[in-house]
C-alpha cells in the first residue's frame, strides 16, 4: 500500500486503487461499469483521469456518499480511542479555543470542492489559540495525518453517529 491519500470528490481513480488496491472491488460494486478497470489496457486509459466525482455520476451515487463509502472501505471512520468523546476530556486547547473557520465538508464535496484544499486554504490565516472545524459524515483521516505532520493540532469526535467534527488549531507560540 502506498501513502495515505486524500479521498474525495477530485482523487483520481488510478492513484487511489495503487494505494489502496482493496478498494478495485468496492469501487466495481458501487459502479458496475467500472469491472472493465480489470483490463489493464482500460484501466491505464481510463483510471488515471477519472475522478471520483466522475465515477459517482457514472454510478448515479451522490459523490458524499461515494466517498463516505470508499472511506469506510479503507477503515478511515469512527474516532480514535485517544481522540474520542466518549467521557475523555477535550485537550486544553480545544477548551481555550475559538473557531475561526466553520467548515461542512459534505457540503463541499457536494459542491464539488475538496475539505482539503479548503482547509489548506484556512490553516495559514489562524493565529495562535483559533480553530478550523470541520464537520464531515466520516473520519477525514488522510487531512489530519496531514495536519499533524504540518505541526497543526488535531481533534476528533463523532457527535452523534455517523457525524464528526474535526478540529485543527495552531499551537500556542
Amino acid at each position: 500500500m502506498g501513502l495515505p491519500i486524500a479521498i474525495g470528490p477530485d482523487t483520481r481513480v488510478g492513484p487511489l486503487i495503487d494505494a489502496y488496491p482493496a478498494l478495485e472491488d468496492v469501487l466495481i460494486s458501487l459502479v458496475p461499469p467500472f469491472a472493465r478497470m480489470k483490463d489493464p489496457v482500460v484501466r491505464k486509459a481510463v483510471a488515471k483521469h477519472t475522478t471520483l466525482a466522475q465515477a459517482a455520476r457514472l454510478g448515479g451515487i451522490p459523490v458524499q456518499g461515494f466517498v463516505r463509502k470508499l472511506s469506510e472501505a479503507i477503515g478511515q471512520t469512527g474516532p480514535k480511542q485517544d481522540e474520542s468523546a466518549d467521557g475523555a476530556d477535550k485537550p486544553a486547547w480545544v477548551l481555550r479555543g475559538r473557531i475561526a473557520y466553520d467548515l461542512n465538508g459534505d457540503e463541499m464535496l457536494q459542491a464539488g470542492v475538496h475539505p482539503l484544499a479548503r482547509v489548506r486554504m484556512c490553516v495559514p490565516n489562524l493565529k495562535p489559540g483559533e480553530i478550523v472545524r470541520l464537520i464531515t459524515s466520516f473520519q477525514p483521516e488522510p487531512l489530519i495525518k496531514m495536519m499533524r505532520e504540518a505541526g497543526l493540532n488535531v481533534h476528533t469526535e463523532e457527535i452523534v453517529t455517523g457525524q464528526h467534527t474535526t478540529l485543527f488549531g495552531k499551537p500556542d507560540s
